[in-house]
């Protein structure tokens, strides 16, 4: 009831002052008595809406630094791909910048560049795939090359891939000669990574622990100059040597190759 009648008295109260401002009263008792109720009412709704002004102007900032958040975030994704991509291209370029510096040294204009797709390094098997076929004119025999090592040769050729048969792979035999002595036999693979034989080497030939093995060129395959890996152990067994040689190349870690025809090289 008395806050009824509290009410009731405001509201007359506040008639009177909006009448006496719109009419222009002279300021008087009344008016001041009104402005005595009615300000402890304008202090409260003041400090009650005080909270929400600055829960709106805290929302407007948390928005707005959502915003700045969400477009620095864009921001740094769009640089973040950009530095993929730059690194990623100074790894191509990084990678293939040896094999273009030797193809420039030894010529071979005519010579496919190929990406190493799979690695078949068993006991029963040494060989790789590439992603080099005969639409990009690859054919069965082209030798495979890695700067100044021989990789081995083509054995198979599909339309987008072919088949290197490695020179570890028991199945390949190239012909080659010694570097200091010239002394010339054949280098077969064992089927062992990091290992390959050297055969029919006279016992007479002075052979010398590590000393480079070169292809000879002899037959219709391999290009001549080319090395295949340097000699790790030398035994006599009859009229030949018996002769370890270890590839200068870690066909594990591997990624790339050239391939090319004998008859396209232009080395001497």
């Amino acid at each position: 009831m008395i806050k009824r009648i509290f009410l009731f008295l405001s509201l007359i109260f506040f008639v009177y002052f909006l009448s006496s401002k719109l009419f222009f009263f002279k300021q008087g008792a009344w008016e001041n008595g009104a402005s005595i109720i009615t300000s402890p009412t304008i202090r409260i709704a003041s400090t009650l809406a005080s909270p929400f002004k600055t829960f709106g102007q805290h929302y407007q900032s948390l928005e707005t630094a959502h915003s700045r958040l969400r477009l620095l975030e864009q921001e740094r994704e769009d640089l973040l791909q950009e530095n993929i991509k730059l690194k990623a291209t100074l790894a191509y370029d990084k990678k293939n910048k040896e094999l273009r510096e030797f193809k420039r040294r030894y010529k071979l204009d005519d010579a496919l560049s190929a990406k190493i797709l799979t690695k078949t390094l068993t006991n029963n098997e040494q060989t790789i795939i590439v992603n080099r076929g005969s639409r990009h004119g690859v054919k069965k025999n082209m030798a495979a090359l890695y700067k100044f090592q021989l990789l081995g040769r083509v054995s198979e050729v599909l339309p987008w891939y072919s088949k290197i048969m490695l020179i570890t792979d028991q199945k390949s035999k190239v012909s080659v000669h010694t570097n200091i002595s010239n002394a010339p036999g054949v280098v077969e693979g064992n089927n062992k990574i990091h290992s390959c034989s050297l055969r029919y080497v006279s016992h007479l030939a002075k052979v010398h622990k590590d000393d480079f093995v070169f292809s000879s060129g002899q037959g219709l395959v391999f290009p001549e100059g080319f090395c295949l890996g340097k000699i790790k152990t030398v035994a006599t067994q009859g009229v030949c040597h018996t002769i370890a040689i270890e590839p200068l190349v870690d066909f594990r870690h591997l990624e790339v190759c050239h391939l090319t025809n004998i008859e396209k090289m232009n080395l001497f």
